[in-house]
């Protein structure tokens, strides 16, 4: 794999398809036609993920902006939704394609992370600087490719979770002790859900009545309520919590330890660490399952790599090198490919003014990656294009303001959170002014 000199940064597939075999019949069933559903046929049902490999393959790079920060797929999979904070701007790649099809300036900050909609109408943009003093989560409307909404938030906003229902996103705000609750419908902020101090992550569970949510200083991953505000359990968990991930049968939270270089895996019936998967890799930032829950994949910023983990026994299957410091990872609904955004080849990470991993990590070991194999970039559906604009629309569907009703949650925390939240946001990342990028897909 290319990687451009200097500062390279990129979205990588990594292939969850291996064999000639297995990517003809796939190439083969994408560009076949698609069956016409009468007037009252419900339609047919989706055919099952691809089973995930031990071992899947890595793919050509595809050029993406300067300086990304992470990744999300739209809910058909037609589409990747790209961070460039350096460029100010969300970029549209078509996956079928493998090209950038649209970018969407964000003048109101550098874009961090992205939350898109269950029904793909709508991405909700973490952006926050803290040197400009810039909180607010952006609304992309993304049929359209515009900016509609801008919603003014606590400090810090991060990886933000939309409800199942998409009423609803709970963006957690890392310096400032809580979640806020924004109404997807109106962008009103309807109330405020404390939190442990830093508030990095957050993953709701299948009902939408819990929010899981990861803090980097306390090592820990709190249960809550999210009507009433109550703290249901605190779960230790490894060293510098990054990113969660739910299961797809719901009944594991993977928490990305980003320090102690591991997983945790969470029980959400008992609510305890059942298990934790060693020598992931160094620094990872960011984990997301295969949608068959077989395996799930970790994006380590210390090493270049992304890591595979069988689910059933714990074990990392494979070490997939990808460029320089992968940050975000996203698999395709359909199991095919896994999107890397990565790039920065010198020490500090894609920063936020708030900071990535502010602990020391070391490089921990791991089982090589195969790399070899053919690649399927071939998707099914049609290439989708986003314009460059942005738009000062009003809100749709707004309706009257509903008043703020901050919650009764308030957690308590040590001198020891309190002193390495210090610590924290003395010692946050850096954005660099400018670079190239690149990216890379495997299929």
């Amino acid at each position: 794999m290319a990687l451009a000199v200097g500062v390279a940064l990129a979205v990588v597939a990594v292939a969850l398809l291996r064999g000639g075999d297995d990517t003809t019949s796939r190439v083969s069933a994408a560009a076949a036609p698609q069956e016409t559903v009468g007037a009252g046929t419900a339609p047919a049902a989706p055919p099952p993920p691809a089973p995930s490999p031990a071992t899947p393959a890595l793919g050509p790079s595809v050029p993406v902006g300067s300086q990304l920060s992470h990744v999300a797929v739209a809910p058909d999979g037609r589409t990747a939704y790209v961070a460039d904070p350096a460029g100010r701007a969300v970029l549209v790649v078509d996956t079928a394609s493998s090209e950038v099809v649209g970018t969407v300036p964000v003048a109101e900050g550098p874009p961090q992370q992205i939350a898109v909609t269950p029904d793909g109408r709508r991405a909700f943009v973490s952006a926050h600087d803290a040197e400009a003093g810039v909180n607010a989560v952006v609304v992309l409307d993304l049929a359209s490719g515009t900016v509609v909404d801008s919603v003014p938030t606590g400090r810090g906003p991060h990886t933000a979770a939309v409800s199942a229902d998409g009423g609803r996103v709970y963006v957690p705000v890392s310096l400032g002790a809580h979640l806020d609750v924004i109404d997807a419908r109106t962008g009103d902020v309807q109330d405020e859900v404390d939190t442990t101090p830093n508030p990095r992550a957050v993953v709701l569970s299948d009902d939408g009545r819990l929010a899981y949510v990861a803090d980097p200083v306390a090592d820990v991953v709190s249960v809550v309520d999210v009507a009433t505000g109550d703290v249901e359990a605190t779960i230790p968990v490894g060293s510098d919590p990054q990113a969660l991930a739910a299961s797809p049968d719901g009944d594991r939270v993977a928490v990305v330890n980003a320090t102690s270089g591991d997983v945790s895996l969470v029980d959400t019936a008992t609510r305890t660490v059942v298990a934790t998967v060693p020598g992931v890799g160094a620094s990872p930032q960011h984990v997301a399952y295969a949608p068959d829950g077989r395996h799930l994949y970790t994006a380590n910023a210390g090493d270049g790599t992304v890591s595979v983990v069988d689910t059933a026994t714990g074990t990392v299957t494979a070490r997939v090198p990808t460029g320089p410091t992968p940050t975000g990872v996203a698999v395709l609904p359909d199991g095919s490919r896994a999107l890397v955004t990565h790039g920065r080849r010198h020490g500090a990470l894609p920063g936020d003014g708030v900071g990535h991993s502010s602990k020391s990590a070391t490089s921990s070991s791991g089982v090589p990656a195969t790399c070899r194999g053919t690649t399927d970039t071939v998707h099914s559906g049609r290439r989708w294009s986003m314009p460059i604009a942005r738009s000062q629309a009003a809100r749709a569907d707004s309706g009257p303001k509903q008043a703020s009703s901050p919650s009764s949650l308030r957690a308590t925390s040590t001198s020891q959170v309190s002193e390495r939240s210090a610590a924290s946001s003395a010692n946050s990342g850096s954005v660099p002014s400018s670079g190239s990028g690149e990216s890379a897909w495997t299929g």
